[in-house]
């Protein structure tokens, strides 16, 4: 008949604890249960953190631990285990801005099985494992007329094992699906100049280059921001940005596994706002443009909006 007839129940908390002066400890628990169409349901979901600070010298150092586990039953079933630690380590705030460096290693397991409801036997499943090893190194600065700019060098390595190749692990590795081996370096800055009072001008772009899965990859984008009040309630925010990703695993599919279908990806987006508030009024006024080159094709949508409104 399609009807449907359902019956849950959760119950979720919060616990915090401050086990010393500079360890605090946070968890949170969620498990839901209950059926559907008579079938068992249930799932649960734990995440604990451990946070580590202490000052030294001129320094300021900070660790962070955090375990989740998860898992779902329903017409699949799904789990999902993740241990990481975070160091850090950054100088004080002095008059030209401060020092910093990082490390973080995390490992990640996540199962995923499909329970076929015609009691036959499902080839369709997935048991992977990643460890990954990233650091950072770089400086905030702060320069004359309220000027700042920072820089910033990542490493990134991630080893991965298991079956790989199916849609469903794109749930937690993001970008990186399908990826079982990745070398990338990243280099990134951002630059921040005042006028006035009024506004501000923003300028930042990073370079990525390395391998995946022992395919040479690289990526590259540069943006700017550009605001300004001309007056109380009239307000403008013009915004630039272009991206090139290298074909390759940049532009990872689930459904194309093959590199020599891949294309080097050009993106080109701009935006004008322009806003204007008057009592109750509100009035804006926005232009969006995104231009995309993927070497076989070019697209390109522009946007044009008006908008009014009054509160009452």
């Amino acid at each position: 008949s399609g009807e449907q007839t359902s019956d849950r129940y959760t119950l979720a908390g919060i616990w915090r604890y401050r086990i010393s002066s500079r360890i605090f400890a946070r968890a949170n628990m969620r498990v839901q249960y209950g059926t559907v169409n008579d079938d068992d349901r249930y799932s649960y979901k734990l995440d604990t953190t451990f946070n580590y600070g202490k000052p030294y010298k001129i320094y300021d150092f900070n660790a962070l631990y955090n375990f989740i586990l998860s898992q779902e039953k329903n017409s699949n079933e799904l789990s999902f285990l993740e241990n990481s630690l975070d160091l850090n380590l950054s100088t004080r705030k002095y008059k030209w801005g401060k020092i910093f460096a990082g490390y973080r290693f995390s490992y990640r397991n996540f199962k995923y099985s499909f329970n076929s409801p015609y009691k036959i036997e499902s080839d369709i499943g997935d048991n992977s494992s990643t460890i990954e090893h990233k650091a950072r190194l770089g400086s905030h600065v702060r320069g004359p007329w309220k000027a700042s700019w920072s820089v910033e060098l990542e490493a990134r390595f991630m080893d991965a094992s298991g079956n790989k190749l199916n849609s469903f692990e794109s749930v937690w590795l993001g970008e990186s699906q399908n990826a079982k081996k990745i070398r990338h370096y990243t280099a990134s800055c951002n630059f921040r100049y005042p006028i006035l009072k009024r506004g501000s001008i923003i300028l930042s772009g990073s370079y990525t280059t390395g391998q995946t899965n022992s395919q040479d990859i690289r990526k590259y984008n540069y943006e700017g921001r550009f605001n300004y009040t001309f007056f109380r309630g009239l307000n403008f925010t013009a915004w630039w940005r272009e991206e090139f990703r290298s074909k390759g695993w940049w532009n990872t599919s689930i459904l194309r596994t093959n590199r020599e279908f891949y294309t080097d990806t050009r993106t080109r987006d701009y935006e004008f706002d322009l806003y204007y508030t008057w009592r109750q009024m509100f009035f804006s006024l926005e232009l969006t443009s995104t231009k995309l080159d993927e070497g076989y094709a070019v697209s390109e949508t522009r946007r044009f909006n008006l908008k009014a409104s009054r509160t009452f």
